[in-house]
C-alpha cells in the first residue's frame, strides 16, 4: 500500500526524483536519464524494528524500514508529507548530479536538510540516520558538500529563486504567512 508517491522532474538535466512512502517507510530515489542512480531511506512510517527488515526479511521490499539502532534520536519528519518536502538540484559540479531534500520548518521561513542523493553514490545520506546502514548513510558522520546538518540550510529569501549553486525543482507547498 502506498501512502504517497511524489515525482519531481527536471527535463533539461534528465533528473527525476521520486519520493514514496508506504505503511513501513519513506524513501527517495534519484534517476538520471531514467536510470536509477541512488536511493535513500528518509524515515519510518511505522514502528522501527529491533532487527532490520533487510536481515529478517519481514516487510522487506522497497521501501523497507531502518531499525532502531540506525535511527537518530533527533528524528525529523514532515508534518504533511509530501507537501512539506522540497527538492533542490545542486549545481556545484558538472560531473555529478546532487539532489538535496529538505523539510519546510514549522516557522515557514527556513528549510531543514533531510537527505542528499548523488548519482555517484548508490546509497544516499540522511539526517535521520544515526549510523550507516544499507538504506542510508549518516549525515552526522559524513558532512557532504559543506552542509552542516544541524543548521537550517536554506532560508525564505533563497527559496524559489534561481541561484548559481542550486535550483528548486518543484515546491508543492510554501506558506509565507
Amino acid at each position: 500500500m502506498t501512502l504517497f508517491e511524489q515525482t519531481w522532474d527536471d527535463f533539461k538535466s534528465g533528473i527525476t526524483v521520486i519520493i514514496e512512502s508506504n505503511e513501513n517507510a519513506a524513501h527517495a530515489y534519484l534517476y538520471v536519464n531514467r536510470e536509477l542512480m541512488s536511493m535513500v531511506w528518509l524515515y519510518n512510517t511505522s514502528e522501527a524494528p529491533d532487527i532490520p527488515d533487510w536481515i529478517t526479511g519481514i516487510n522487506y521490499g522497497s521501501p523497507c524500514r531502518n531499525s532502531s539502532e540506525y535511527i537518530s534520536p533527533q528524528l525529523i519528519i514532515p508534518e504533511e508529507p509530501p507537501y512539506d518536502l522540497l527538492i533542490i538540484a545542486n549545481l556545484h559540479t558538472s560531473d555529478n548530479h546532487q539532489i538535496e531534500i529538505g523539510i519546510i520548518a514549522p516557522d515557514g521561513k527556513s528549510i531543514k536538510l533531510l537527505a542528499i542523493l548523488r548519482d555517484d553514490q548508490k546509497c544516499g545520506w540522511c539526517n535521520n540516520a544515526q549510523k550507516d546502514s544499507p538504506v542510508a548513510k549518516s549525515l552526522e558522520a559524513t558532512l557532504v558538500s559543506g552542509v552542516n546538518p544541524s543548521d537550517y540550510w536554506k532560508h525564505e529569501s533563497d527559496v524559489g529563486k534561481e541561484h548559481s549553486d542550486y535550483r528548486v525543482l518543484e515546491m508543492t507547498k510554501w506558506d509565507k504567512t
